[in-house]
């Protein structure tokens, strides 16, 4: 799992690292390149490079550089430059086993980020601090560090957000909060499948979850991928996890190759927990098989390693850390305290010398006491009455600030309404509700709902089969409404049952079989087998969605998958009325014109019966004939001339007239 965090920690080094190329590719042109630069900021630029470069496969020589890098940024006095080598070289020390300096580093780093308000080196000294946390197995400062460095990366809308997932997902594995694990990494595979880290993190998941052949697939993905980009560390951690679950399944020799593979694979001399987890491994493994003198041989390997690790004086260093780190905040805190009580105190001084004179003056002017005391009740009355005019207009300023707070919010979502209704109104076509639905989810998003889709829903009272209009999941108009028949599901009858019943609202929770039920039959019996693929996939990957669901007179109006507030559910079903108020007008007018249609046709026919009716013989057919062709085109019918025919059945003979604009 920790070469998951390695992994990520590496490719995210690169964007956090002026921009620069991982650590595999040739570092012969940046030392040529260091010999060459004149000037100091270029030379720490290389410096930091050529340390990131060998972080994973020579941690001497990345620490060597690193330091130069440091020693010549605190020379020319660059904040910047010190702050982004000390969270590097945190990097380093905590995959050299050093906990002690890396959190000496990586705090160092998050102070100087601090001061500089710099974004993106908070969050690389975060994510470097949750690492080093992680790996003392402090998953609580862990956490801590790994949810500030993903706030950060959200607030500034950077692309790193997803890698920043993949490095959580592992602290959520080794805590053994699978679920959760699985839902970050799941989130960084969906997009960046390039990494044999997140290969790793997934094995361990499903070896976790005795899901044996699917962890063996992912395990056996990541070899390639971490051969390729030369992270060694990965390659330990997979050929040891794969030792394990061998053993977990009675395999002890299969478990023994794959255990040494670990510890002689090329690099670990530079990853001691490697080294550690792959001895104990192999010790445990050929006790299992009474060979004493493995056994001895891979005892002494692990004692050395955790002596190197884990001795008493490396954890009261550690730990001594931590306490400076909180010991020094609460120094700042008192600090601040006392600058308040001081500032508290001087005001009160002021105040004291104030009455002290006022004191003195009453003293030496004691005939005029009862004058004086008379004005100051005067003035306390005064003071007392403006006093209360100030709460009560700061009262009254709080209450009008919420008020325009709440008014602008309504303001906001009437807007919103508007732009749906005007769209709405807009309506001659059904298949026009497709536009509506793109309006509705533009607007709800403006209104902070977040990740999922918004459908309008048509039912048919008689039938229960409802007709769906899709707008959301990161997809551009739909290119088509999806029926749906009624079937027996739980959440088709649900939904049914609750707009038969009148009811405003309705939230249902899909999940396990009865969603899997639900989306095999949405997906092969129904055109949503037409849905674009991204959202298909999307939609069968949500584990719980949950619907939430205003209803109409005509359906409802649904939000999906995620969950929403009950203000946000006050929205949707203002939502619901203005649609449902539009769309009857819609229906009106589509029955008036259909009305007035019928009229038309009925007048046209008016029309030719008059003009058959007054011939006299059959010569004057031209007439009628020239009426029919006339009103068929007043009708909108798109035609070159009418004709009759008249047959003559015994003499097989017939007669033809003809209007038409061509003759």
């Amino acid at each position: 799992m920790k070469a998951l965090s390695l992994t990520i920690l590496l490719t995210l080094a690169c964007h956090f690292c002026f921009a620069q190329p991982p650590a595999f590719l040739n570092s012969d042109s940046l030392k040529y390149e260091l010999a060459i630069a004149k000037t100091d900021t270029t030379k720490i630029k290389l410096y930091n490079e050529l340390g990131m470069m060998f972080t994973f496969t020579k941690t001497d020589t990345s620490v060597y550089y690193l330091a130069q890098g440091l020693e010549l940024a605190q020379n020319i006095k660059n904040k910047r430059f010190e702050g982004d080598i000390m969270a590097d070289m945190s990097l380093t020390l905590t995959v050299m086993g050093d906990y002690t300096t890396s959190l000496k580093f990586g705090l160092e780093a998050l102070n100087i980020a601090q001061s500089l308000r710099d974004t993106n080196m908070m969050i690389k000294a975060d994510l470097y601090l949750l690492h080093s946390y992680r790996e003392q197995e402090d998953y609580k400062e862990a956490f801590k560090y790994g949810y500030a460095t993903i706030k950060l990366s959200e607030l500034a809308h950077t692309p790193r957000t997803k890698l920043l997932m993949g490095v959580l997902s592992g602290v959520f594995e080794k805590n053994n909060q699978l679920d959760s694990a699985l839902y970050y990494a799941n989130k960084t595979y969906a997009a960046h499948k390039n990494w044999s880290g997140i290969f790793l993190i997934l094995g361990n998941i499903y070896k976790k979850m005795n899901k044996t052949d699917l962890a063996l697939d992912y395990y056996k993905q990541g070899i390639p991928l971490a051969n390729k980009t030369l992270i060694y560390v990965d390659i330990v951690d997979i050929y040891n996890n794969m030792s394990k679950l061998y053993e977990s399944t009675g395999q002890i020799d299969s478990s023994i190759f794959y255990a040494q593979k670990s510890i002689s694979q090329e690099g670990i001399q530079n990853y001691p927990q490697g080294i550690l987890r792959a001895s104990l491994q192999l010790t445990h493994l050929y006790e299992t098989k009474g060979v004493k003198d493995s056994i001895i041989k891979y005892q002494k390997l692990t004692i050395g390693i955790k002596d190197k690790l884990f001795n008493r004086t490396k954890i009261r260093e550690a730990q001594s850390l931590v306490f400076d780190e909180k010991f020094r905040q609460q120094e700042e805190a008192v600090k601040q305290e006392q600058y308040d009580n001081k500032i508290k105190l001087v005001s009160l001084l002021s105040v004291m010398a104030i009455i002290g004179i006022i004191a003195f003056v009453l003293w030496l002017n004691n005939r005029k006491k009862e004058k004086i005391n008379h004005l100051l009740n005067l003035q306390k009355q005064e003071i007392n009455l403006q006093r209360d005019k100030a709460e009560k207009a700061l009262s009254e300023l709080k209450s009008t600030q919420a008020q325009l707070e709440h008014k602008n919010r309504d303001l906001e979502i009437e807007g919103a309404l508007e732009k749906v209704r005007s769209r709405s109104l807009a309506m001659y076509k059904s298949n026009e509700v497709m536009d509506v639905a793109n309006t509705l989810y533009e607007e709800l998003q403006k209104l902070d709902f977040r990740y999922g889709l918004a459908a309008i829903i048509i039912m048919d009272n008689e039938t229960g089969n409802i007709e769906i209009w899709n707008a959301g999941f990161n997809q551009g108009k739909y290119p088509e409404s999806y029926h749906v028949n009624y079937f027996e599901h739980p959440y088709h009858k649900a939904m049914l049952a609750g707009w038969r019943n009148g009811d405003k609202f309705l939230v249902y929770e899909l999940k396990g079989k009865e969603k899997q039920s639900y989306d095999e039959h949405l997906f092969t019996k129904t055109n949503f087998k037409n849905i674009p693929a991204d959202v298909m996939k999307q939609m069968k990957e949500t584990e719980i969605a949950v619907f939430s669901m205003a209803f109409m007179k005509y359906g409802l109006l649904n939000w999906t998958p995620t969950p929403i507030t009950e203000e946000k559910a006050a929205i949707l079903e203002r939502f619901a009325i203005v649609f449902e108020q539009t769309y009857t007008r819609f229906l009106d007018l589509q029955k008036a014109e259909a009305q007035a249609r019928e009229a038309q046709i009925e007048a046209a026919l008016e029309s030719v019966r008059a003009s058959s009716m007054a011939m006299h013989h059959s010569g004057e057919l031209e007439k009628v004939v020239k009426t029919l062709s006339d009103k068929l085109i007043d009708l909108g019918l798109s035609l070159d001339g009418a004709l009759i025919f008249f047959f003559e059945k015994e003499k097989r003979n017939f007669h033809l007239w003809i209007a038409t604009n061509h003759l």
